[in-house]
């Protein structure tokens, strides 16, 4: 009587052809998660500049000009950035203040204080807050699109080398825009 079934080998060959199979869909599908997390961070951007937008608004925010110095009460900003939007209501949830690229785990189980958000405000309440820089009234007044939050959590080589001239950091504006920042751009306004 034949038996019906698969030798050892034959079972092997078949789980390595399996895991080739899935290797190649996992090298296959990583840009894609990476598009999608980075369209995701926009969105969070978008929704952070969403609600900016709403209170400067209630608090007769005006917007930038070239050549002029405003503070950021001027422009109608909160004191502390996005953290200050979501203590007062105008951001429902918490999750919007991190990128998907974030990783959060080292911080929950920490006995220090609980990190807020992965973005970074780049203005700050008054002018001593930029020790190693420049005041953010002066940055304003030569780029008023300078980013008033931003995330190098989308380029790799920010990590590797963040003072790279070719990094590209994500992004938001004090009139709500998103977009794509070169860091030496970021670094020549703020350090010049």
């Amino acid at each position: 009587m034949k038996r019906m079934g698969l030798t050892l080998i034959e079972l092997v060959i078949v789980c390595a052809i399996i895991a080739v199979l899935v290797g190649i869909v996992w090298v296959v599908m990583a840009p894609a998660r990476e598009k999608a997390r980075t369209i995701t961070c926009i969105n969070n951007l978008h929704q952070i500049g969403l609600a900016y937008q709403m209170y400067r608004q209630d608090w007769e925010g005006i917007d930038p000009e070239k050549g002029k110095r405003l503070q950021w009460w001027e422009l109608g900003l909160p004191k502390a950035g996005a953290i200050s939007l979501l203590a007062f209501g105008y951001i429902k949830s918490e999750s919007i203040l991190f990128c998907p690229n974030w990783r959060r785990d080292l911080f929950l189980n920490n006995p220090g204080p609980k990190l807020l958000t992965s973005y970074r405000t780049m203005y700050g309440p008054d002018e001593e807050t930029l020790p190693h820089g420049r005041p953010f009234s002066v940055i304003i007044a030569e780029m008023p699109d300078f980013p008033i939050e931003t995330c190098p959590l989308h380029d790799p080589e920010y990590f590797k080398h963040p003072t790279h001239d070719d990094c590209r950091v994500l992004g938001l504006t004090v009139t709500g825009e998103v977009k794509w920042y070169k860091n030496a751009v970021i670094r020549h306004m703020w350090f010049k």
